[in-house]
């Protein structure tokens, strides 16, 4: 059964949806506009709660459907625009 949206915070679904964009940490933490140790942080805590071990791992059980999400989420609003 796919894990739920409602399982993750709101930054960790900010984190998923740039993660499955396939970006790096680093590249994530510019988007976000948090430290680099902030965005590992929330992927340990995505991971445990996904049930996955690795980003490879959580992606693949994206594309199988094991996962509320899809390899094409919504793009986050630019933070400066309003």
């Amino acid at each position: 059964m796919a894990e739920s949206r409602s399982a993750f915070s709101k930054r960790e679904l900010e984190v998923i949806d740039v993660l499955l964009q396939g970006h790096s940490n680093l590249k994530m933490s510019e988007i976000l506009f948090i430290e680099e140790a902030t965005i590992k942080f929330h992927l340990t805590s995505i991971f445990k709660k996904a049930g996955c071990k690795s980003r490879s791992e959580f992606i693949v059980k994206s594309l199988k459907g094991q996962l509320d999400f899809k390899l094409f989420p919504v793009v986050l609003v630019d933070k400066f625009d309003l």
